[in-house]
């Protein structure tokens, strides 16, 4: 009988049909049976084959045998070429899309074949850099395969797209010591295709473990992805630097406080005050200009003695021109002159560029205090007023 095969595969049973009985009679007045054969193997090539008829075991009372060949077909084995499942970053290009080929028989392969398969195909998809996160279908393709023993199946793989990684860096502050932490701004970057920060849904701010009392120097501010999110980004924290600045300024060459004679040195001597002073009461303040080209300053305060009590309450601005030089520049770094803090009885409030004292000692006859902004000082000379 013809039979069909594929590659790769074993024979068959090669059946046989007998065919000429007379007098309407059939198999059975044949004693036994015969098979088939042929010199076909599993590595025989894809075509035909010769299957030998056989009378070998066969006997009839009225009946003598002839044997008939028939045809073995060898068909081509299949083979399955699957788009390997694949993996990327969302933004990203898509990566090549590689297949594997499966299903080969008599211990072939892709590598020991050389010469019958031929060619070579890449997957496809529609994924592509704005696609968001998720899975789409890698498009298998036999495109240009070609085997003498085989034929080919596509199968589709998975491409995978995860989400872009996006770095939350705590900016970067500073603040005077004995101030305030300001508000720890954040800094989002890693953006891809052209996205801003309109993408994030949700804010976070930095924390840091320096208070005020921390000394000065750096400390670190803390980044913070809490309450962030985004379709198609996650999130990665990187920390700042907060610098705490008090400010141990090098001492200026100030000038003398009283005018130098018979020089052109612009200046007033400085008188204490003409009246007596309330407690609380702002007091005038005296800038000496010294000489062009200095950068720095001398400012007298003179305090009545009578003021140096308990309970007083006494305050003096700066002059306007210090004023417009301190907001120009950003703040002013104050300390005593020596770079020590001021005394606890005397405080400056840095937006109203102001000094309280409260409860002056008494005793106290002055301090001397520096205000400095970049390069440039003043003195503060402030003195108590001794009775005459």
């Amino acid at each position: 009988d013809n039979q069909s095969r594929l590659y790769g595969a074993s024979n068959p049973t090669f059946t046989e049909t007998i065919t000429g009985f007379v007098n309407g009679e059939t198999n059975a007045v044949v004693s036994d049976t015969a098979t088939g054969s042929s010199t076909a193997t599993a590595t025989t090539g894809v075509g035909t084959a010769v299957i030998n008829g056989s009378i070998i075991g066969l006997s009839a009372s009225n009946y003598d045998f002839a044997a008939a060949n028939g045809v073995l077909t060898i068909d081509k084995a299949h083979l399955t070429v699957t788009a390997d499942n694949q993996s990327r970053l969302y933004g990203a290009s898509n990566p090549t899309f590689t297949e594997t080929i499966t299903g080969f028989v008599n211990g072939e392969t892709n590598a020991v074949v050389s010469g019958t398969v031929s060619g070579t195909a890449t997957g496809s998809s529609t994924a592509t850099a704005t696609t968001g996160v998720g899975t789409a279908v890698i498009n298998g393709s036999i495109i240009g395969l070609s085997a003498s023993n085989y034929d080919f199946a596509a199968a589709n793989g998975v491409l995978t797209i995860d989400k872009a990684h996006l770095t939350v860096t705590a900016d970067n502050q500073s603040r005077l010591y004995g101030a305030s932490n300001p508000t720890f701004t954040e800094t989002i970057t890693g953006f891809v295709n052209g996205e801003t920060n309109a993408v994030v849904s949700g804010t976070a701010t930095g924390s840091s473990t320096a208070t005020e009392t921390t000394e000065v120097g750096t400390a670190v501010i803390t980044g913070s992805i809490i309450g962030l999110s985004a379709s198609n980004y996650d999130f990665a924290a990187a920390d700042g630097e907060l610098t705490i600045t008090q400010g141990t300024p090098d001492r200026p060459v100030l000038p003398d406080p009283l005018p130098p004679t018979g020089s052109s040195y612009q200046g007033a001597p400085i008188a204490p005050p003409p009246t007596p002073i309330t407690p609380g009461q702002l007091l005038e303040v005296t800038t000496i200009t010294p000489p062009s080209g200095s950068a720095s300053g001398l400012i007298v305060v003179t305090v009545p003695q009578g003021l140096v009590t308990q309970g007083s309450l006494i305050s003096f601005g700066l002059p306007e021109q210090v004023k417009n030089a301190v907001a120009n520049g950003g703040g002013a770094t104050v300390t005593m002159l020596d770079g020590k803090l001021l005394p606890s009885w005397l405080q400056y409030n840095a937006e109203t560029m102001t000094f309280t004292a409260t409860d002056m000692p008494q005793g106290t006859t002055g301090v001397k205090v520096l205000v400095t902004v970049g390069d440039q000082s003043w003195e503060v000379d402030v003195s108590v007023q001794q009775a005459s």
